[in-house]
């Protein structure tokens, strides 16, 4: 809304986000954030020991959820088990409000199973990993979605055709960041990412046809 006001002239969005700033705030996208990859995947996992072999198996489990508006935590698991014939219904829901509580249900036994974010196409890193490094957890992988892009940080398009320069100063900063402070990662300690890289909207095409198999 502050975009689409012209109280802001530049935005960090997550990708879902981004996608519905673009139609009705007029945002352009510039660079992506990148945390192991530029891209990341959905996953659902649960415990080793835990007798449950797919999705399928899941119905009448108890799943922690992040949001409804998570992208990897919600929107493409409860999709896919939609496809296999799980509903919401068939479920015993539970929101976590984030992947760490997620993890951490999950390891108390709260839960039966989690939808988290991972870093791989086979989900073998993940949320899990991200947490907590140390306790090196164990998870049985149920399914792992299509590569996601990551959260976009864009412009205004009608600030980026009048400061065009100004823009592309402010591009070069973020993607110059990592390698001109030694010994720190300022992206990191201030936002949280690796570095950022160049980005265009038709990488945003798998969460557009997201939006649309959810309307």
């Amino acid at each position: 809304q502050a975009m689409k006001d012209k109280k802001v002239d530049f935005a960090f969005y997550t990708a879902m986000s981004f996608v519905y700033a673009e139609k009705e705030a007029n945002a352009k996208v510039l660079l992506k954030s990148v945390w192991d990859k530029p891209f990341y995947y959905s996953t659902v996992v649960t415990k080793p020991n835990r007798k449950i072999a797919s999705l399928k198996s899941l119905k009448g489990k108890k799943i922690g959820f992040v949001d409804e508006k998570s992208t990897s935590g919600y929107l493409l698991p409860i999709l896919e088990l939609n496809k296999l014939g799980v509903n919401k219904e068939d479920l015993q829901i539970v929101y976590t409000q984030n992947h760490k509580n997620s993890i951490e249900m999950l390891e108390k036994g709260e839960v039966d199973a989690i939808a988290v974010f991972c870093n791989d196409a086979k989900g073998k890193k993940g949320a899990w990993e991200t947490y907590f490094p140390e306790k090196k957890l164990k998870m049985k992988t149920l399914w792992v979605s299509e590569a996601l892009p990551t959260d976009p940080f864009t412009v205004r398009k009608d600030f980026f055709e009048s400061n065009t320069d100004f823009t592309y100063d402010v591009m070069m900063t973020f993607l110059e960041l990592p390698s001109t402070v030694k010994d720190h990662n300022i992206l990191k300690e201030t936002i949280g990412v690796t570095k950022m890289v160049t980005a265009n909207s038709s990488q945003y095409d798998t969460i557009r046809k997201l939006i649309k198999d959810i309307q």
